[in-house]
């Protein structure tokens, strides 16, 4: 059974993704030997990342800017979240939310803190509360998703997963994540490399080093393991 885990912080001041390993048997095996991309087929890979990079952010056009100090606020409790001092994290959430101000990274965050916490149904319903503030926060459709794949909700997770890319096409974390939906649960090989491979592409435009970070090598390997299998069942070239 996968988990929901923190990772970094961007854009949105926080962007906790979705996190899941991939099946025990193929997440410490070698890549297998696949063969390389031409230079050719790497550009356009590489054009197409750019372009889905630069595609329209929804979430970020309909928001409404706040004031530096609700940001540093909420990178404060975003970290305490992380750090998992809940504690120091509730205190700092019950002034932030006795604000008139309210914004969809609020009710993020107190999803994040129910989710640390261990509540999920309190967490879907904050990051429900997200998306009524703003219906294209792709953070908030990516964490819902990913509980409700852990509920066993797997049309509903791929809708959200979809709504999430809509609203930014450029979101790196929802095809990594929409692949794992698809390769471990919905049965669909090839899809679930497609998005693999997007995500690798969004990611190495991103970090110059990301094919040797440990989440590059993961899903280096994930990827090879996929076309392995299509290969074997001669579903792809």
């Amino acid at each position: 059974m996968k988990t929901i885990c923190n990772a970094a912080l961007l854009g949105l001041v926080m962007t906790l993704t979705a996190c899941s390993n991939l099946p025990v048997e193929n997440a410490d095996k070698r890549p297998a030997a696949t063969t390389p991309d031409t230079p050719a087929q790497t550009a356009d890979s590489q054009s197409q990342a750019q372009t889905l990079k630069q595609s329209t952010n929804k979430y970020q056009r309909a928001k409404t800017p706040l004031p530096p100090e609700l940001k540093a606020q909420l990178v404060s409790i975003q970290q305490a979240i992380q750090d998992e001092q809940l504690a120091d994290a509730a205190r700092q959430l019950a002034t932030l939310m006795a604000q008139p101000q309210r914004s969809a990274a609020m009710y993020v965050l107190q999803g994040d803190y129910a989710l640390a916490s261990g509540d999920s149904d309190k967490a879907l319903n904050h990051y429900r509360q997200a998306l009524s503030a703003n219906p294209y926060t792709y953070y908030a459709h990516n964490r819902l998703a990913a509980i409700l794949r852990e509920k066993g909700r797997f049309d509903e997770a791929l809708m959200h997963y979809n709504r999430a890319l809509d609203a930014w096409a450029g979101y790196a974390p929802a095809y990594r994540n929409r692949g794992i939906l698809y390769d471990l649960y919905l049965g669909d090989k090839q899809a679930a490399l497609d998005d693999y491979q997007q995500y690798q592409q969004l990611q190495q435009l991103s970090e110059d080093d990301f094919d040797s970070s440990r989440p590059g090598r993961q899903i280096n390997a994930w990827i090879a393991d996929l076309k392995r299998q299509l290969t074997s069942t001669g579903d792809t070239a």
